[in-house]
């Protein structure tokens, strides 16, 4: 069933989302923050940017027979480890965009490394060894110095008709950051997402819970398809995996009236904050043993992805309510989960989709 957002939850876009600050001409990173097209356009550096305008509220190829390229100014970052980028972009067609960062000291900066290529159906990462400044691991950039807290981002455009680049999402881990979690704050709620289990699939059904929760996510907000259809659009052909953080989240904001992202939360009440406003949240947990979490079919050493739909207290202890797609039936995919437990296997990367 379509859900409306509420006002609330549009503020909460707003608060949680669109809150780069800007001093002068610079743009500074606090955690997790979303450019929109204006802001990355206004932020351009015109030497390096060409064939490119900005043109209802997107940033769109001027003369489609030529490639075109996008790179910013020096963004600021608060000192990070780790980033990972996720974009929103609509019409990719026969065209395709690559996504690139470099890091530096404001001044200095190493090769610009790819972070992600969107080709529709053929979407390609790319993981290096890369230079003093860092590495790419598939969707993750390691920076080997957090003395370098600053980005360069590009996006080089290959001709398509239509595309329309929305927006850029960065996310970091912090230097020294630790999980904040305030129990005072939890609501008992369940979102109604519709369950949909993944191990039911035939041939690739043991390796898609990253498609299959976005999925879920995509019925809560009214788009009905099956598991192998996002599976699909979000495979990583490069690493042959249907995993990638990026092309997961970035899809649903491939929709007009969606924006998606991936999410580092270092602070819990953002997580209870979106549940309030009736936004569910797709976690990416890791387990060793069968019993790090109570209820789980088996263990995930190498990552899984679940739904966050809700939490209820029960006998005095807070359970976080799960569709877990680890399951051969959909009326077994609602799961509660001990909170306690899921904090210790959370990763703390989420998938946040949220209908504009």
């Amino acid at each position: 069933m379509r859900k409306t957002i509420s006002i609330i939850a549009l503020m909460l876009i707003v608060l949680i989302t669109f809150s780069c600050k800007k001093e002068g001409d610079k743009m500074i990173v606090n955690g997790t923050e979303t450019f929109k097209s204006e802001e990355l356009f206004s932020n351009r550096d015109k030497e390096t940017t060409t064939n490119l305008i900005y043109k209802n509220k997107s940033i769109i190829i001027e003369d489609n027979s030529k490639r075109a390229i996008y790179q910013s100014k020096a963004i600021e970052m608060e000192r990070f480890s780790e980033l990972v980028l996720s974009y929103n972009v609509e019409d990719l067609e026969d065209g395709s965009l690559a996504f690139l960062v470099a890091v530096g000291d404001g001044t200095n900066f190493g090769d610009f490394y790819t972070m992600a290529i969107a080709m529709t159906d053929n979407n390609r990462s790319s993981s290096t060894n890369g230079d003093d400044y860092g590495k790419v691991s598939i969707d993750t950039l390691i920076n080997k110095d957090i003395n370098n807290n600053y980005i360069i981002l590009r996006a080089v455009f290959n001709p398509g008709k239509n595309i329309k680049l929305k927006n850029i999402t960065i996310t970091s881990v912090r230097e020294n950051s630790s999980l904040s979690f305030d129990e005072s704050k939890l609501i008992n709620k369940t979102l109604a997402v519709t369950p949909i289990s993944q191990l039911d699939i035939p041939n690739i059904g043991n390796i898609i819970c990253s498609p299959t929760s976005v999925t879920m996510v995509l019925d809560y907000y009214g788009y009905q398809f099956s598991p192998e259809d996002v599976a699909k659009k979000v495979k990583d052909v490069s690493a042959n995996i249907y995993g990638n953080w990026t092309f997961n989240a970035s899809y649903p904001g491939s929709f007009s009236d969606l924006i998606s992202y991936v999410e580092y939360i270092d602070n819990f009440d953002k997580v209870v904050d979106y549940i309030k406003n009736d936004i569910p949240v797709i976690f990416s947990i890791k387990t060793t043993a069968i019993t790090d979490l109570t209820g789980a079919i088996m263990s995930y050493p190498s990552g899984h992805l679940v739904v966050l739909i809700g939490f209820e207290k029960i006998d005095g202890s807070w359970y976080g309510i799960f569709n877990d797609p680890a399951e051969y039936s959909a009326d077994k995919v609602l799961r509660k989960y001990s909170l306690e437990q899921v904090l210790t296997a959370w990763r703390q990367y989420t998938y946040i989709i949220i209908k504009k």
